[in-house]
């Protein structure tokens, strides 16, 4: 160990945080009760500070040296501090793990995962925060890699509803669809009961890359050709189809054009009325995160060219 390598003293711990995107939101108290929580640690090169498939026992705060993250042992990526350890497998879980050794001999504050959860709850301003920060980084990567979370059933057993569409129509569409189907019914219901039809003639632009995710579309008839304007890749989203519920759910901007391929019609859900839901169901919110932290793990490991799911 570097014996010039100093610790992190209390007060130095308000302003490491406050200098992270990640708390640069919140205010000097909320900053200091966090601080509080948090213990100061150097650590050797080559230890482990959260092993891949294994539930989160500390969240990491690195500000000092390089990191580096592996999957099955293969190099997913390095970082320089600062960054986060830990931040994804807490929010969902084992599936949002990757193993994260120290690649040079570091300086870290600690704190235990679930007490970083409590405080989540607690701070609804930090969860709003947190929620477009992990989205910013999913679509970004989505564009780098020509992802997208646009999932649609696989093997559909019924014709999808054409609007106009009663609510009940409406909901059991929506349920369908594997980005709703995890959701509580009750959530999906409000949000059906506050959505509109849509529809879209053929050449009609839905969205341009960038602009405001300030709604998202469940795609019940006809197709949406949806591309990266610089070259990257594209797909035509057909019925079944949820098109921009990234940057929706996350409160970003969208990560490709959208334009009506044919007519298109399906069941339009706006960004404010899911944080309206959001606020009335806290399920909804660590299913939201959870996904967005478990889709930044999927990227970053394909972006690697490991094989995902």
């Amino acid at each position: 160990m570097r014996p010039e390598m100093p610790l992190i003293g209390a007060f130095d711990r308000v302003l490491r945080l406050r200098s992270l995107a990640l708390f640069d939101v919140l205010r000097s108290r909320e900053l200091t009760s966090i601080a509080h929580l948090m213990h100061d640690e150097e650590i050797v090169a080559g230890t482990s500070l959260q092993a891949e498939g294994r539930p989160c026992q500390r969240l990491w705060v690195v500000t000092e040296g390089r990191l580096r993250f592996l999957a099955g042992g293969a190099l997913v990526d390095e970082e320089r501090a600062p960054g986060f350890v830990g931040l994804n497998a807490a929010l969902g879980g084992v599936d949002a793990t990757l193993e994260c050794r120290a690649a040079t001999d570091v300086v870290a504050l600690w704190m235990d995962a679930g007490a970083f959860l409590d405080v989540l709850e607690d701070q609804f301003e930090l969860f709003l925060h947190l929620r477009r920060w992990l989205a910013g980084r999913v679509v970004a990567l989505q564009a780098e890699v020509g992802s997208f979370h646009t999932a649609a059933e696989h093997a559909p057993v019924e014709p999808w509803p054409a609007p106009p569409m009663a609510l009940v129509e409406r909901l059991l569409a929506m349920r369908r669809t594997p980005v709703f189907r995890d959701i509580p019914v009750n959530a999906v219901a409000q949000m059906a009961r506050g959505d509109r039809d849509f529809t879209r003639s053929a050449g009609a632009t839905l969205w341009r890359r960038g602009d405001a995710g300030s709604f998202l579309v469940v795609v019940t008839r006809g197709e949406v050709e949806c591309s990266c304007p610089d070259g990257g890749a594209s797909f035509r989203a057909g019925p079944g189809f949820v098109i921009g519920a990234d940057a929706a759910f996350g409160g970003v901007g969208y990560g490709y054009d959208a334009t009506a391929a044919t007519d298109v019609g399906g069941i339009r859900i706006e960004a404010s009325m899911l944080i309206d839901v959001i606020e009335d169901h806290p399920s909804v919110a660590q299913w939201m995160l959870a996904h967005f932290s478990r889709e930044e793990i999927r990227l970053r490991k394909q972006r690697a060219g490991l094989a995902t799911e």
